[in-house]
């Protein structure tokens, strides 16, 4: 998955971290859901800024939709199972505000297009 991040390969990362999921959810190893969210969301957010390597087309606003979906799934997560360190729990809240707040952008841009 680190690999697959580090050249680009979003797409490829969040096939591995779903199967990571799955995994976790059928060995009921809750406490590492928050951490695959909110990895799964910054793919997501990374696919919807970057775009894939080699030009394939790609619907960034579902990346988008996708990235704030999973970013408030690690804050819940993290809220419900708790964390040893509270740190986890407020930067997945950060990066969810992060994920907010550049959606509101992308959305006021494309009305000043229209």
């Amino acid at each position: 998955m680190l690999h697959a991040k580090s050249e680009g390969f979003y797409q490829d990362a969040i096939n591995i971290l779903k199967d990571w999921l799955d995994f976790a959810e059928v060995e009921e190893l809750l406490p590492l859901m928050g951490e695959y969210h909110g990895t799964m969301a910054e793919m997501y957010l990374l696919l919807a800024e970057r775009g894939s390597p080699g030009g394939k087309e790609i619907d960034r606003d579902l990346a988008r939709r996708e990235a704030l979906r999973e970013a408030r799934m690690a804050v819940d997560a993290w809220v419900r199972l708790g964390s040893v360190d509270d740190r986890k729990t407020e930067d997945a809240r950060a990066f969810l505000e992060k994920v907010f707040r550049w959606k509101e952008r992308r959305a006021k841009r494309n009305m000043m297009v229209l």
